[in-house]
């Protein structure tokens, strides 16, 4: 049923909707993996809903297990340009957290960079940020660390 939201409504998609997507992802830890792995192929035709794309981006970043070219996939995406860059925030987020995650740190850094050059300063600020932070060992892991990751620690 959240798929159908998201792919049929669109842009229409107010960011209460997108908020309380998210917080059901976290409340439900059943449904993470396959909502990740559905979501990621859901963006590969739907590559203009920036709805679904800040949704999926923000559920693969925190919670999918096996990178599986997920990160090459929202790097594409974050390259094409109908992405907004309110959803290029996102998808920067979870390039980084994935990049941590699966050991893609100077890969992503170099991808970075490239997109440090962006016209918006949002843009350029986050990804200054983001390659401050992927360039600090031990605390770019503890930083960007998924909320399942977060979450395990907690209850140790």
């Amino acid at each position: 049923i959240i798929m159908r939201i998201l792919i049929e409504n669109g842009n229409y998609v107010g960011s209460e909707i997108i908020t309380s997507i998210c917080k059901l992802l976290i409340n439900t830890p059943s449904l993470r993996e396959n909502a990740s792995q559905q979501l990621l192929s859901s963006i590969i035709s739907n590559n203009e809903n920036q709805s679904l794309i800040q949704v999926a981006a923000w559920t693969i970043g925190e919670f999918i297990s096996n990178e599986n070219g997920a990160l090459e996939i929202l790097k594409n995406i974050i390259s094409m340009p109908q992405t907004t860059d309110q959803t290029k925030g996102y998808l920067i987020i979870a390039i980084c957290k994935i990049s941590v995650r699966f050991s893609h740190k100077n890969e992503t850094i170099s991808f970075l960079q490239g997109l440090s050059n962006s016209l918006s300063l949002d843009i350029q600020q986050r990804v200054g940020e983001m390659i401050r932070l992927l360039s600090l060992d031990g605390i770019d892991v503890e930083i960007l660390a998924s909320n399942e990751q977060t979450e395990s620690e907690s209850n140790i």
